[in-house]
């Protein structure tokens, strides 16, 4: 019997302390869950952030790319209306009376001269006009050269052709366009 008590004082301890190992065991485990469940949710929370980050990139990105897109088609929009803007006023232009096209002719060629006297241009300008605006222009005491490839107004050059001071209504034109069309 006292083999039997001994045997069963052992069962009882190797019990004991395989209860002791499994209760430790599942101590762990918990421990071990709980640390792996709170990593997971420091991972989530470091992966959330960073694609709400990259969310933000792109949202950027994709912000900026339709700012860009609508300032170029504005713009293209305003340069077809100022196209369309000279192209009237071009038609609109040719079709002025004769009288009426003289008076602005020589009105353009007094802010050319004024501009040529301002500059303190020596000598008179050689004078570029149209043909067909000859005797619009009157005698002025300068030198007119005709040029039939010259549009509406007219153009002072230098005598040794170095200088050259213009005022055409495409110059004109052209002059507005830049102050009305941002770059």
């Amino acid at each position: 019997m006292a083999q039997d008590a001994l045997l069963a004082a052992l069962d009882d301890d190797a019990k004991a302390q395989a209860w002791s190992i499994i209760r430790s065991a599942e101590e762990e485990a918990a421990a071990l869950i709980t640390a792996a469940v709170e990593e997971a949710g420091i991972m989530l929370e470091h992966m959330l952030a960073e694609a709400g980050r990259s969310l933000d990139r792109s949202r950027a990105e994709l912000m900026n790319g339709a700012r860009v897109r609508a300032a170029a088609a504005l713009m293209d929009c305003r340069r077809g209306l100022m196209e369309e803007v000279f192209e009237r006023s071009t038609r609109s232009f040719s079709a002025l009376d004769r009288t009426e096209y003289g008076r602005i002719l020589n009105l353009w060629y007094d802010e050319l001269k004024a501009a040529w006297d301002k500059a303190e241009m020596p000598g008179e300008p050689v004078v570029i006009v149209n043909p067909v605006d000859l005797e619009l222009i009157g005698e002025r005491g300068v030198l007119l050269r005709p040029d039939p490839l010259l549009g509406h107004g007219l153009v002072f050059v230098s005598g040794d052709g170095r200088v050259r001071f213009e005022n055409t209504f495409s110059s004109r034109l052209y002059k507005s366009k830049e102050d009305l069309m941002p770059l």
